[in-house]
């Protein structure tokens, strides 16, 4: 009897023969040929519809982005212009770079706040404002750290004044 029933379970020949509909299943491979169906209506459709032409033709107009932001040319020229020879402006514009953020303008020789001859270094430290953030941030963390020693320090001292008191 088991071996009957071991026979039977393994056997994977629908030995019940039940079909696809009876177990709400689509027939097998019916899946794969709608979606082959669709896709082949779907690249039809696409095809008739291309605007490739359409989109070169606009790119190549040269009219077709002339107000494109709608600030006129002229306007913008002459504020720029006039904001560039206000004196003052950009007086220490110079002295860090858009690209690398390093100071390029060198201080006079000696003293508080000297930069290196290499430009790159402010009294020996990195001259980039990620640099020196990051610099301030690790020096206030120590402080904090120290801040927090001392604290546990003070409450230890506050606990042994208490107790000898006791």
């Amino acid at each position: 009897m088991w071996n009957n029933y071991v026979a039977h379970r393994d056997n994977k020949n629908n030995p019940h023969g039940v079909t696809a509909a009876q177990v709400g299943a689509d027939v097998a491979g019916s899946a794969d040929r709608a979606i082959l169906t669709a896709k082949a209506y779907t690249d039809e459709k696409v095809g008739s519809v291309d605007v490739s032409a359409q989109i070169n033709a606009h790119n190549t107009n040269t009219s077709a982005h002339a107000n494109m932001g709608w600030v006129k040319e002229a306007g913008v020229t002459s504020k720029i212009s006039e904001h560039n020879s206000a004196s003052g402006v950009h007086a220490n514009m110079h002295w860090v770079t858009s690209t690398t953020g390093e100071i390029t303008d060198p201080l006079p020789d000696g003293g508080a706040g000297s930069v290196s001859s290499d430009a790159k270094t402010l009294e020996g430290h990195p001259a980039s404002y990620f640099a020196v953030k990051t610099e301030v941030q690790s020096a206030l963390d120590d402080i904090l750290k120290r801040l927090s020693a001392l604290e546990g320090k003070m409450t230890t001292a506050e606990n042994n004044i208490t107790g000898a008191k006791k």
